[in-house]
């Protein structure tokens, strides 16, 4: 089975056609070099804004983690509606308050991501 990456001119992703086993390869080995880099991140700067505000480390691995929740939902042929109404109700949840840590959110992320890898 073959998968082409379609990209924009001048994006990162080449009009190259990919094995599932190379498709694959490279999901793990970008997943693999998050995790590399969330390593080196203290679990207490994770879990605080920045500075100048915007999303904490916790917040962006939260988002990963409904956007695999919803390709997950695409991949076994459901509609990804619930999906889709977790994340808004996540992104009015965090307008209100800060959380979840970083742990807890990349522990969502890793077994969404596990489940897709899985299913595809």
């Amino acid at each position: 089975m073959g998968v082409t990456l379609v990209s924009e001119p001048g994006s990162w992703l080449l009009d190259v056609p990919l094995t599932k086993y190379e498709l694959l390869a490279s999901v793990d080995d970008a997943f693999a070099a998050l995790a590399r880099e969330l390593g080196a991140v203290e679990a207490e700067a994770g879990d605080a804004a920045p500075p100048g505000g915007g999303w904490s480390v916790a917040d962006h691995l939260a988002h990963l983690a409904g956007w695999e929740a919803l390709e997950l939902a695409r991949v076994e042929g459901r509609s990804g509606a619930l999906e889709v109404l977790a994340m808004q109700v996540e992104s009015l949840r965090r307008r209100v308050r800060r959380g979840p840590c970083a742990r807890a959110a990349w522990n969502r992320l890793k077994e969404a991501h596990r489940r897709l890898l899985r299913a595809v």
